[in-house]
């Protein structure tokens, strides 16, 4: 366990430096050392604008990681403003991966309801492609995020504005299907 720590430490050291190959190379080798401690430092690198080899393999990195731990991470990650321009990356990654998402719907919901066309787009497949039992809990949590949003853009007309009444109906279906 040490050796292993020692490992992902020194990975998450190149991470942080300058060297483009250093850097690639270290993501490359997130998949197999790394763990949710590693999600904020990559999406730090997508911040910065980084060349286009290094972007594909942190983003390929994200969609593929199954710690079970990076649900909350990522979570994080998409309500925080500092990544509120990575929103549609981490959404992606969110639905890509696999991971149990059930326990954040409201959160969720949130991102779609802050974010554009895509973003609820992203939100709408995240949940409609979860498989098994959501808690009924989270799921009214977030159509109430959702119905308090609508009611205060209720004269609104848009495409976002459609896709998150889907989203409504949705969330009303899985609750009733509970």
């Amino acid at each position: 366990m040490a050796a292993e720590n020692k490992k992902l430490q020194a990975i998450l050291f190149d991470l942080s430096g300058n060297d483009t190959v250093k850097k690639i190379n270290a993501v490359k080798e997130l998949k197999v050392y790394g763990n949710e401690s590693a999600i904020v430092p990559m999406l730090n690198i997508l911040l910065t604008g980084p060349d286009e080899e290094l972007r594909k393999e942190v983003i390929e990195t994200l969609n593929t990681v199954k710690h079970t731990a990076v649900p909350k991470v990522l979570i994080e990650a998409l309500l925080n403003p500092d990544f509120k321009t990575l929103r549609l990356v981490i959404l992606t990654s969110m639905w890509n991966s696999g991971l149990d998402y059930g326990d954040f719907i409201p959160e969720i919901v949130q991102a779609a309801t802050e974010g554009d066309m895509m973003d609820a787009l992203e939100c709408i497949t995240i949940i409609e492609n979860h498989e098994g039992d959501l808690m009924e809990a989270p799921l009214l949590e977030g159509q109430l995020v959702l119905k308090e949003y609508l009611s205060l853009h209720k004269t609104e007309s848009s495409q976002r504005i459609d896709l998150l009444r889907e989203l409504d109906a949705m969330l009303q279906l899985r609750i009733d299907n509970n």
